[in-house]
């Protein structure tokens, strides 16, 4: 029985993407970085530059704020923040080549995931759509293989009555209703044969539309990969001594924990060796969607106030 092969899908070798982790401050020195206020407290600070290209309006950008400083009041249980609009001391959110280019990362990102999910969704067609042609095939063959014993015993009858020179005539009428039954039968096999071959085309349709995809993917990361993996370390935001300006975040967790880390500076902090830790200078191993204070923050939150 000949059965229409279909072709397999093309692996999908996609480039691992490996966005750095280093969107921290650069490592300072070990002196203690001026604190602002000269150990008053709280400490006022305003809006400062204010870049729109961002997405984020002035109410959420300073709300935000008000919540990255609310992790260090939080430990300290005290107000060591306040928002003043004659403050001196300003908070700036500035757009530049930095955060154009997080822009552009997730851009590409974006659409890589989104025919991710386009490919996960054909793949899982694919399979469907395969264990259905599994299905009707042996359907087919079950139907076949029943059709083809039914008709080797009726031509066997059929022989045997042809050498005794005919069947009698009741014998005859039955050999007439199995022809008829059989025709029938055969009808029904290439109405089996016609589902079988429907479902081959409809997985090979999607199959073509798998590959093609993964194709297309494997550009879009080869661009990805290219044009952004190899970017180095960069400030995210950064404290002066006297004002702190965010240049860089990705979404509103990641312009939080960056906040959170300039307060600490601006409370006098330096980084710490704690990879995990608010003060640490790279941001890689800190819970971002809630910012804690580990224990080496804890102790510069102690030392200071014990201090003052």
């Amino acid at each position: 029985m000949n059965r229409r092969r279909f072709p397999d899908i093309l692996p999908l070798c996609l480039i691992l993407i490996s966005i750095p982790a280093c969107r921290g401050p650069r490592p300072q020195d070990a002196s203690e970085p001026p604190a602002i206020g000269n150990g008053s407290y709280p400490i006022g600070y305003r809006l400062g530059s204010f870049d729109a290209r961002f997405g984020i309006s002035r109410e959420a950008f300073l709300r935000t704020v008000t919540e990255a400083a609310a992790v260090w009041e939080k430990a300290a249980h005290r107000t060591l923040f306040r928002l003043d609009t004659t403050a001196p001391v300003s908070v700036n959110l500035v757009f530049d080549e930095r955060q154009q280019r997080t822009l552009d990362v997730k851009k590409v990102k974006a659409g890589i995931d989104s025919r991710g999910r386009s490919y996960d969704a054909l793949v899982w067609q694919h399979t469907r759509r395969t264990e259905r042609l599994r299905e009707s095939e042996q359907r087919y063959e079950e139907a076949g293989a029943a059709m083809q014993k039914r008709l080797d015993e009726h031509n066997a009858r059929v022989a045997y009555w042809n050498e005794r020179g005919g069947a009698p005539a009741d014998e005859f009428a039955q050999l007439n209703r199995e022809q008829a039954e059989l025709n029938e039968g055969g009808r029904s096999l290439d109405r089996l044969a016609a589902e079988v071959n429907e479902d081959v085309a409809a997985v090979n349709a999607l199959v073509a539309q798998i590959n093609e995809l993964a194709s297309a993917n494997n550009l879009e990361v080869s661009y990805f990969n290219g044009q952004f993996v190899e970017s180095r370390e960069f400030e995210q935001g950064v404290f002066t001594g006297r004002d702190i300006t965010i240049y860089q975040f990705t979404d509103i967790a990641d312009l939080r924990i960056a906040l959170v880390h300039e307060f600490g500076h601006a409370l006098g902090f330096r980084h710490v060796d704690d990879p995990a830790a608010i003060m640490h200078y790279k941001f890689e191993k800190q819970d971002v969607t809630k910012p804690v204070l580990t224990g080496a923050d804890l102790d510069l939150l102690k030392k200071k106030f014990s201090e003052e």
